[in-house]
């Protein structure tokens, strides 16, 4: 159900780690991709929307939003909120993030118009306190789109709370999941759907913990 295998430190590794220290310096591309505003008819031509990613970076900037510190917030209310590890400065483990290759809001899948779903892909990391990886995961929202909020890329453009609630919904979902497969915790209960080729596959339902604040 995910990008990346689940990989888990062996228990002798994880019982020498009591705290963790999330590295606030988080590499991020240099703009977002975004599918911008489309009309009918464009969409029925079959014309594709124009990739804003450039203008909306700076919309993002002039608003104050920050993916990077988005990221590192949510992964550090996850850690605090399941209590496994001791949150602080000089750990005895750093964790450290990355986002790409890619983020934005894009057009889902098999639909034509203007609603988007963001895009995040995160990469956590973590090293030992003389830089050796201890454990690395990738994972992205792209494998779980029913575990973030489709909105109007026009809602969007007018309000940019929009914007970082959605990469906050994003980030926290990622956070959920990545943690999960750094030590065992329960993961939301799953169904089985069948998909356009008519594959049965398992869905996660919902993380209540990630629902937009």
């Amino acid at each position: 159900m995910s990008g990346c295998d689940p990989a888990y430190i062996s228990k002798e590794s994880l019982s020498n780690i009591r705290s963790i220290e999330v590295d606030t310096h988080v590499a991020v591309p240099e703009a977002p991709q975004v599918d911008g505003p489309i009309t009918t008819t464009e969409a029925l031509l079959g014309y594709q929307p124009a990739n804003i990613g450039r203008s909306f970076g700076r919309y993002m900037k002039a608003h104050g939003i920050d993916v990077d510190q988005i990221v590192v917030r949510e992964f550090r209310r996850q850690l605090m909120e399941q209590g496994r590890f001791e949150l602080r400065k000089g750990g005895d483990a750093t964790l450290k993030l990355e986002v790409g290759p890619s983020y934005g809001f894009r057009m889902p899948a098999f639909y034509i118009g203007n609603q988007r779903k963001v895009l995040l892909t995160v990469a956590a990391t973590l090293m030992s306190k003389d830089s050796t990886v201890i454990w690395k995961q990738q994972d992205s929202t792209i494998f779980y789109p029913n575990l973030t909020t489709e909105i109007s890329v026009h809602a969007l453009l007018a309000d940019s709370d929009f914007v970082e609630r959605s990469l906050e919904e994003a980030s926290c979902v990622l956070a959920y999941l990545l943690l999960s497969k750094l030590y065992p915790m329960p993961l939301p209960p799953v169904v089985s759907s069948v998909d356009s080729r008519g594959e049965s596959r398992e869905v996660l339902l919902h993380i209540p913990a990630c629902d937009p604040r």
